[in-house]
């Protein structure tokens, strides 16, 4: 990627919560935009073993992405909110819940991590009462779209051809992931 200011499409269960504040700070200061979404990969996918790259080793495996029924769950969510823009359908789950470790002293989790979550949404403009729903329950709660976005978790409704559509590559100036064509 490089210096490229690529859109991310993630689709993700979740995982490490630290993991996932620092992802959506190096989103953030690399000021990328975030779709939820995912790729529906031509020929083969990319984590089997039989799976070679098509192209060169930059544009290895080609495929296309999806917009709906793709979920962004848990420390997804951190990543989510790490964008300059970020952008979910309704088609899309995003699903909040209050984080634990197994064999975690619960108590002692909360009173670290909750004021630690709170000033991270803060920091990334999301409203940060999305917490106190995320530790409502340690089941997951999928966000509905007004959810989402009265606590700005999503900066606007749409889905990943918001980033990546034709048209979007007809823009003055034209966007890093848009390839031009010279000549024919």
């Amino acid at each position: 990627m490089g210096n490229r200011r690529l859109p991310i499409i993630i689709e993700s269960q979740g995982g490490d919560l630290d993991a996932g504040i620092k992802m959506g700070r190096m989103v953030r200061n690399r000021g990328l935009n975030v779709a939820v979404g995912h790729t529906r990969f031509e020929v083969c996918r990319p984590e089997l073993k039989s799976c070679k790259p098509l192209f060169s080793k930059d544009i290895a495996f080609a495929g296309t992405a999806v917009p709906e029924r793709a979920n962004c769950d848990s420390a997804c969510q951190y990543v989510l909110a790490g964008g300059t823009r970020r952008i979910a359908s309704p088609y899309n789950y995003l699903g909040v819940h209050k984080p634990f470790k197994p064999n975690q002293n619960v108590e002692k989790a909360v009173a670290r991590v909750k004021p630690m979550l709170k000033d991270f949404f803060s920091e990334m403009n999301v409203d940060p009462t999305i917490v106190d729903l995320a530790y409502a329950s340690t089941k997951m709660t999928d966000l509905t779209s007004k959810q989402a976005t009265d606590f700005r978790l999503i900066t606007e409704p749409g889905d990943v051809f918001n980033l990546m559509a034709v048209d979007v590559c007809k823009q003055v100036p034209l966007p890093e992931n848009c390839i031009t064509r010279t000549g024919k």
